[in-house]
């Protein structure tokens, strides 16, 4: 979560009656975290403690929101944030950090119960094996990546689980469209 620092925001009871820009109700660090923060806060009621909400659709779009005025609070992944921050000065000069999420796995990919089971095997191989490949390695570099490592578990999620259940979201029900 970040504000401008020349806000005046440093803490909840600054940000009531303020314009919230999250990313998307699909993001983890642009809109399941940033609703576990408000609850853990007291706020189980965004629309009545912000002025306004709104998804600004992408990371950059949210931390650009914040940064030339158009909201007073954003969320962000770090990964996006950080990369910004090196190629815009004015977010490391304009913008501060107000909190942040536990470490959570960054690029998941989940598939389909219906895709069979060699098509998964299937993709998993490549993903896997990107980083061994020229052509694969240099689209690993394009979005600063190392690589992909399989989740050996379900703990691998345990802080995604954690943080939506702070939020109020039951993963089983969760729909991207509500």
């Amino acid at each position: 979560l970040f504000v401008r620092k020349n806000s005046g925001i440093r803490n909840i009871q600054d940000m009531r009656g303020k314009t919230v820009a999250l990313v998307s109700r699909g993001s983890f660090s642009g809109y399941v975290y940033p609703l576990a923060y408000f609850r853990q806060h007291g706020i189980s009621d965004i629309s009545a403690f912000f002025r306004e909400y709104y998804f600004a659709g992408s990371y950059d779009a949210a931390i650009n929101a914040v940064l030339n005025g158009a909201a007073d609070i954003g969320s962000a992944g770090s990964k996006v944030y950080n990369s910004l921050k090196l190629s815009d000065p004015r977010i490391e000069k304009e913008l501060t950090i107000l909190d942040e999420s536990m470490d959570v796995p960054y690029y998941g990919l989940f598939l389909a119960k219906s895709i069979s089971l060699t098509t998964k095997n299937a993709v998993r191989k490549v993903l896997i094996e990107m980083q061994s490949d020229a052509a694969g390695a240099a689209i690993l570099k394009q979005l600063d990546l190392r690589g992909f490592a399989p989740a050996t578990s379900h703990d691998n999620y345990n802080s995604v689980f954690i943080t939506a259940k702070k939020a109020g979201i039951d993963l089983k029900t969760y729909r991207l469209d509500k």
